[in-house]
């Protein structure tokens, strides 16, 4: 903790108190915490790199994959959305896609008649190999929003900014 500068929680939008162990600890310490929320932030086509609003999903059937540490996130971003996920398939972290797997989820989307596929922009990147596919598959990109806080974060980085520069 002694070169702690301040402590940030992720997919911490609430508004619930940190554990009072937690809390006695860095209030003893003087480290500020801030919360963090990841957020939708737009759909994606990677032809044209047309983005498409949040709204656009609402009501829309989509269908989903991902192979990202957490995709419950992910799902929960698009019934945020409004969309009515018809399919939602999983894939371990880190997930090396081939052929036969965007086959396999062709076929299976396929019978859903979704209004959009969809994918993370993690998975995106490892589906390069394959831009037949990927030409075929919204992608949803996601932004980290540090919530408002006494101080700000951004008063905080101005102060220490200021320290190391001695202004």
């Amino acid at each position: 903790l002694q070169r702690t500068d301040c402590i940030i929680l992720t997919r911490a939008g609430g508004t619930e108190p940190l554990h009072p162990d937690v809390a006695g600890i860095v209030s003893k310490a003087g480290i500020p915490v801030f919360r963090a929320a990841h957020q939708f932030k737009d759909l994606i086509r990677p032809e044209g790199n047309h983005l498409l609003e949040q709204n656009v999903l609402h009501g829309k059937k989509v269908c989903a994959f991902c192979g990202i540490a957490q995709p419950a996130s992910f799902k929960k971003l698009l019934i945020e959305a409004g969309s009515e996920v018809m399919s939602f398939m999983e894939f371990p972290d880190h997930y090396a896609y081939d052929e036969r797997d965007l086959e396999d989820l062709k076929k299976y989307f396929l019978k859903f008649h979704a209004d959009y596929w969809i994918t993370t922009e993690k998975d995106a990147m490892r589906l390069e190999a394959h831009p037949e596919f990927l030409k075929t598959v919204c992608i949803l990109r996601v932004e980290m929003e540090i919530k408002p806080s006494v101080p700000s974060f951004e008063d905080f980085i101005l102060k220490r900014l200021n320290a190391v520069t001695g202004q």
